[in-house]
């Protein structure tokens, strides 16, 4: 892989700016929602379900990636997903909309018309399947699209899950890898701003 594909300005030495640099062009910063990031690799308990979640160090946005081997094939949908493996974590979250985000590595579905999707329950709540990255079922499975690019980029996929809570608590938060080829990169909680 080249790390300068097709000579795209995007991929060579970035323009660093400071704090300094911003108050001389008069560019305020703008107020953001609190977030915090996990590493992937932090669970509290994992289920391997016959399998093995390996874990890839030095690869995606965080110390390590998690991935299932082998790769078998094996596609969950909502009458299976719960013998699916799973990675599950504590996570702390405040009164009002939460959302949880999940970083993957920006890969293809294995295969066209399939996509590429986790499962995730949230204190126990039946799974809820996302879809991530470019696999957005049938089509260009292995075209180059707009997502596509924004998350190479950035070097990961966003897969995002909105959490209502009555109160400030840590919440139960599993995931399911529901499809082969599935790279959890990093966690996020991205807090309502008060």
């Amino acid at each position: 892989m080249d790390y300068a594909p097709r000579k795209i300005k995007y991929f060579f030495d970035p323009v660093v700016i400071n704090e300094e640099k911003i108050a001389q062009r008069g560019i305020a910063p703008t107020p953001q929602d609190s977030i915090r990031n996990f590493e992937i690799t932090t669970y509290t308990e994992k289920n391997n379900k016959g399998k093995t979640i390996a874990t890839i160090p030095d690869l995606g946005v965080g110390k390590a990636s998690l991935t299932v081997r082998p790769l078998d094939m094996t596609v969950y949908s909502v009458g299976n997903i719960t013998s699916a493996p799973y990675v599950e974590y504590r996570l702390p979250v405040v009164k009002g909309e939460n959302n949880i985000q999940v970083k993957c590595f920006p890969s293809f579905p294995l295969y066209n018309g399939k996509g590429l999707r986790y499962a995730i329950s949230i204190d126990g709540s039946a799974p809820a399947f996302v879809t991530i990255g470019n696999g957005l079922g049938g089509g260009d499975a292995y075209g180059e699209n707009k997502r596509w690019l924004v998350d190479v980029h950035r070097g990961y996929t966003l897969g995002e899950t909105l959490y209502k809570s009555d109160t400030d608590k840590n919440v139960t938060v599993r995931i399911y890898f529901a499809e082969p080829g599935l790279v959890l990169s990093n966690l996020s909680v991205v807090y309502p701003t008060k």
